[in-house]
């Protein structure tokens, strides 16, 4: 058994002792995006047409998250090159969203004599319920063009028990 914890009450230092934690974080910035045109006119051996550049495509960082989700990027920056035309947009340029998680379990190990032991877990994926947001449609012409429309999973809570014997 681990130590007491000596709150003065011998039920509650027993429910309290013996816990053991652990968590995973992870940050990451998003994966970099170009911008195609839905319809290949390039004539090429390619199965995309890049874009062409045609003004500033970042928009300010002050804008409201909902703002955010419905332009990530300023779309009127993108034109159609023409027709047998490679576009000047690079490959991928775009930083998409990053994404934050915690991932989170506690267990306890209750034995009961020296062949039962008794385990009860709790996890938490995804802990702090932050919303992972998708990468945002980068086909132009498409009619959801700059626009992000998935997010990653919500937290998922999960209990368990297990008795060894």
């Amino acid at each position: 058994p681990g130590m007491a914890l000596f709150t003065k009450n011998r039920s509650v230092d027993v429910l309290l002792q013996d816990w053991s934690g652990c968590g995973v974080l992870v940050m990451r910035t998003g994966f970099y995006l170009g911008v195609v045109e839905l319809s290949n006119r390039l004539n090429a051996f390619s199965s995309r047409q890049r874009s062409s550049v045609v003004g500033a495509w970042e928009m300010s960082g002050d804008r409201t998250k909902a703002a955010m989700l419905q332009q990530y990027f300023n779309t009127s920056a993108f034109a159609f090159p023409g027709a047998g035309v490679p576009g000047n947009t690079a490959r991928a340029f775009i930083p998409g969203p990053g994404a934050v998680s915690l991932d989170a379990s506690m267990q306890r190990d209750i034995r009961f004599g020296e062949r039962l032991r008794f385990q009860l877990r709790g996890e938490a994926y995804n802990a702090l319920n932050r919303a992972n947001f998708g990468n945002p449609n980068v086909s132009r012409g498409a009619s959801a063009f700059g626009q992000i429309g998935s997010t990653s999973s919500a937290r998922i809570l999960q209990l368990g028990a297990r008795l060894e014997f």
